[in-house]
């Protein structure tokens, strides 16, 4: 068991369109690691080391 901050549960739920606090922590959990993905994103894709030398790219846009 634990210990579940209402007045923070409240506008999530609302947000989430849930009714119960287990729907909203566990709809709320995927979303969270989403965001965290997405934040990430960016930096992940300029570390990638990508060919992007015209011969390769010359069949990429058909």
């Amino acid at each position: 068991m634990i210990d579940i901050d209402d007045e923070a549960l409240a506008p999530a739920a609302d947000e989430l369109g849930t009714t119960s606090k287990v729907t909203t922590v566990n709809a709320a959990l995927p979303r969270v690691a989403e965001q965290g993905a997405s934040r990430r994103m960016p930096a992940d894709m300029m570390s990638m080391e990508l060919d992007l030398d015209p011969d390769t790219m010359k069949g990429a846009w058909r």
